[in-house]
């Protein structure tokens, strides 16, 4: 049996989200996080800033995460 849930939007003002786009990449899709060696890396899609978007150019992705004040980081991407 699944249990119902409320989902509650944040307001821009305390939405953080770990990663989006920026100067470099766009399209940052669904992502997935596994950890190697002691170390926290999040696997993604995203495009080149510079994208055509009118194809599917979008790669694989890789970033390194850390826990900074309790609280997940990109530190490298």
């Amino acid at each position: 049996e699944l249990n119902k849930i409320d989902f509650i939007k944040y307001s821009p003002q305390t939405f953080s989200p770990l990663l989006s786009s920026d100067e470099n990449e766009i399209s940052t899709g669904h992502c997935s996080m596994t950890e190697d060696n002691g170390k926290l890396y999040l696997v993604y899609h995203g495009r080149d800033k510079n994208s055509d978007l009118s194809k599917d150019d979008r790669t694989a992705r890789i970033c390194e995460l850390e826990v900074i004040n309790k609280k997940l980081v990109v530190t490298k991407r």
